[in-house]
C-alpha cells in the first residue's frame, strides 16, 4: 500500500510544495529536515516502481504537474505560480532543476538546499542563450533554452535495457550519433595515380635501359636520366591512362630523348652486387660486378671473383657497393680529417665515407696453430707451397677490420709479388708462412692481452677486378690503419715494386718499419719490462717490437718516371705510379732520389 500512495499522482504534487513551504519555514533550526525533504522531492519525481519510457532519469508517469504549466512527456517545465514565487518555494524536479529556479527567483536559501541535495545520475543544466542547442558527447540530453523558461529535451530511446544505439533500448547509454563511414572503394573503380614522383630521390642521374620501345634499334641502349618532363593523360582502349616522361641522356652520341617512365629500367651495370635465390647454392652471397642487362632475355651478365661470367636475373642481384676505381686516396685535404680519428672504428667509418673497401685481418693465433698442425709442405714438386688444408684452415680465420676489437694492434706485413693485392694464402710459401708464425707467437706473447692482427696484401680483399682495383686505390688508408710495418726480408722482396711501395708509404704514413729476417729466430724477453700493459694505454702509444738501433735501408723507387707515363690508364703499372707519386709527397726535396734510404730496426 505504500508503494502504491507514493506511486499517487496526487500525493507526488502535493507532498514537494507542502514539504517545500515547510523546511522553508524550518530551515534556520533544522537543516538536516531540510535536506531530507529536497531528497523526497528529488525521489518522488523520478517514478518509483514505474516503467519508466525515458532513459533512466524520466518519470515514470507522463509527467509530473506543475502549478501554472501543463504537463509534459519528458521531464517537467520548471514554472511557479506567482503565489508561491515570492517563497522560494521548491517546486517539482531534480535538485539541479531546484538551484536554477532558485537563481531565477533569487530564493538564496532555495539555492543552497538545492546545491547540498545535487545529484549524480543527471548532468547539469547550462544557462544558455535563447535558441542555442547544445549535444552532450555522451549521448545525454538536448538542452535548449526558448524565450520562456527553460526546457530539457530527452535523448530517444526506450525502456531500461542496455544500449543499443541510437533507437535502441537502455539505460541512458545510448551510442552517440557517429558521421557516416567514408565510401570504401570498389575493386572495379580505378584507383587516381598522383601526378608527381620522387624524381630527386629515385631517378636523378640514375642508370638506365630502355626496353620494350617501338624503335627496335634503341632498346638496349643505356642512358643517364636527367630531368622530369611531367605527365599526360591519354585514352588507351576506351580507358584513361596516366603517362610520365623523362628526359635520359643516351650513350653513344644519341643525344638527350624524353622516354617514357614505364620503357626504363634502372640498372645496376658497373656496381658490385651479392648473388641471391640461385639454384646454385655455393654462388649464393658471393661479390661479382654486375654487367650490361641483355634485354632479349631480362638477365644481367655478372663476373664471380675467379673470372667467369654468368647470367643471373635481375631480382637475384642485390646491390652491395659502388666503390672509387680511378683515384687514389689520400689527398692532403681529407688526410687531415682522417687522422683525426680517435680509434679504428672511426677510420673505418671513414673509409667508408670515401667510397672505399676497408681491409680484412687474420689473426696471429691462427698463424700459431698453421705452424703446430702443419709443419711441413705436403705438395709433391712444390716443397716450398703453402699446406693446402693449412691455407684452407687461415682462409676460415679471416674478418673483416670491423670485427677486431677495440684496442688491437694490427701488423702490415709486406711480402713480394707483382700485383698488390697478392698472392693469395694458397699461394704463399711455407717457409714464409713458417717465419710468420714464430713472430706471431712471440708478438702475441709480448703484447698480451692486446689482440695482435695482420694484414697480408693477399686477404685484404677479395672479389671481381673491379673490387679488387678499388682496394689498390685505398692501399694508403690500409696502411695508415696498421700500427707497425713489417718486411719480410729476401731477395725477392728487394725486386718486387710492390713490396718496396709498402714501405715507402709506411714513411708516408709515418709507422715504424721493422725487417724480419730470413733466419728468424725469436728473442727471449727477461720478465715483462717490455711487455704492453694493456689496451687502455691507446692506439697512439705504442710499445716498440725491438730496442735495436735502426739501421739504413736502402732501396729503388717502385717504378721509374719513364715506365710511369707510358702506363696504359687503368693497370696496374699507372695505378703503381700514382701509389708511388702518393708517397713521395712526404719527401719534398727527396724526390728525385733515385735510391731512398730508409730507417729500419731489425728483429
Amino acid at each position: 500500500w505504500l508503494k502504491y500512495i507514493v506511486n499517487c499522482d496526487l500525493l507526488k504534487w502535493l507532498l514537494p510544495h507542502f514539504v517545500a513551504h515547510l523546511h522553508w519555514a524550518l530551515l534556520p533550526s533544522c537543516c538536516l529536515f531540510a535536506r531530507l525533504s529536497c531528497l523526497f522531492c528529488t525521489i518522488s519525481t523520478m517514478g518509483w516502481g514505474g516503467k519508466g519510457k525515458g532513459k533512466g532519469w524520466a518519470p515514470a508517469m507522463p509527467g509530473p504537474m506543475a502549478m501554472g504549466a501543463p504537463a509534459m512527456p519528458g521531464p517537467a517545465v520548471f514554472h511557479h505560480h506567482r503565489h508561491h514565487r515570492h517563497h522560494g518555494g521548491i517546486g517539482v524536479g531534480t535538485a539541479l532543476e531546484v538551484a536554477a529556479e532558485a537563481a531565477l527567483v533569487g530564493g538564496a536559501a532555495a539555492a543552497v538546499v538545492a546545491a547540498s541535495t545535487r545529484p549524480r545520475r543527471r548532468p547539469p543544466p547550462q544557462l544558455l542563450p535563447p535558441q542555442q542547442v547544445v549535444v552532450l558527447p555522451s549521448g545525454g540530453p538536448v538542452y535548449s533554452q526558448p524565450q520562456q523558461g527553460y526546457v530539457v529535451q530527452p535523448p530517444k530511446g526506450k525502456g531500461k535495457g542496455k544500449g543499443k544505439g541510437k533507437k535502441g533500448k537502455g539505460k541512458g547509454k545510448g551510442k552517440e550519433e557517429e558521421e557516416p563511414e567514408a565510401k570504401r572503394q570498389k575493386l572495379d573503380e580505378p584507383v587516381e595515380e598522383k601526378d608527381e614522383i620522387d624524381f630527386d630521390w629515385e631517378w636523378q642521374d640514375r642508370l638506365v635501359c630502355l626496353v620494350n620501345l617501338k624503335a627496335a634499334s634503341l632498346n638496349g641502349t643505356y642512358g643517364t636520366v636527367k630531368e622530369y618532363m611531367g605527365s599526360e593523360t591519354i585514352i588507351v582502349e576506351g580507358k584513361k591512362k596516366k603517362v610520365r616522361r623523362l628526359l635520359v641522356a643516351l650513350q653513344g652520341g644519341k643525344g638527350e630523348k624524353s622516354i617514357k617512365l614505364e620503357n626504363l629500367f634502372k640498372v645496376m651495370t658497373g656496381s658490385l652486387v651479392k648473388l641471391r635465390g640461385l639454384d646454385k647454392v655455393e654462388l649464393n652471397d658471393s661479390v661479382a660486378e654486375c654487367g650490361k642487362l641483355d634485354v632479349e632475355t631480362m638477365r644481367y651478365v655478372v663476373t664471380l671473383s675467379d673470372g667467369r661470367d654468368i647470367k643471373v636475373k635481375p631480382p637475384n642481384v642485390e646491390y652491395y657497393a659502388n666503390y672509387e676505381g680511378a683515384q687514389v686516396a689520400g689527398d692532403s685535404e681529407y688526410m687531415e680529417w682522417f687522422r683525426t680519428a680517435a680509434s679504428l672504428k672511426d677510420k673505418l667509418t671513414a673509409i667508408e665515407e670515401m667510397s672505399y673497401p676497408a681491409t680484412q685481418l687474420l689473426p696471429a693465433a691462427s698463424l700459431e696453430v698453421y705452424a703446430k698442425k702443419f709443419p711441413k709442405s705436403v705438395v709433391i714438386g712444390h716443397s716450398n707451397a703453402a699446406h693446402p688444408k693449412g691455407a684452407q684452415l687461415l682462409l676460415r680465420d679471416v674478418c673483416m677490420a670491423a670485427n677486431a676489437p677495440p684496442g688491437a694492434r694490427i701488423i702490415f706485413i709486406s711480402v713480394p709479388r707483382d700485383k698488390c693485392v697478392a698472392p693469395g694464402l694458397t699461394e704463399m710459401r711455407h717457409d714464409d708462412l713458417l717465419r710468420l708464425s714464430k713472430f706471431a707467437e712471440w708478438v702475441s706473447k709480448r703484447c698480451t692481452p692486446r689482440p695482435v692482427y695482420f694484414v697480408l696484401p693477399g686477404i685484404a680483399a677479395k672479389g671481381p677486378t673491379s673490387l679488387l682495383t678499388a682496394a689498390t686505390c685505398a692501399w694508403p688508408l690500409t696502411v695508415e690503419i696498421c700500427t707497425d710495418m713489417l718486411l719480410l726480408d729476401s731477395e725477392r722482396w728487394k725486386k718486387s715494386p710492390w713490396a718496396r711501395l709498402d714501405a715507402l708509404l709506411a714513411v708516408w704514413s709515418r709507422r715504424p718499419i721493422y725487417v724480419l729476417p730470413e733466419k728468424y729466430a725469436p728473442p727471449i724477453e727477461m720478465g715483462d719490462g717490455g711487455r704492453e700493459q694493456g689496451p687502455e694505454e691507446g692506439e697512439n702509444k705504442q710499445a716498440p717490437l725491438s730496442f735495436k738501433p735502426e739501421e739504413p735501408l736502402t732501396i729503388e723507387r717502385p717504378i721509374e718516371a719513364a715506365a710511369a707515363a707510358a702506363a696504359p690508364a687503368g693497370s696496374q703499372e699507372a695505378l703503381l705510379a700514382a701509389l708511388a707519386a702518393r708517397a713521395a709527397e712526404v719527401e719534398k726535396n727527396a724526390a728525385n732520389v733515385k735510391c731512398p734510404t730508409l730507417a729500419v730496426r731489425r728483429l
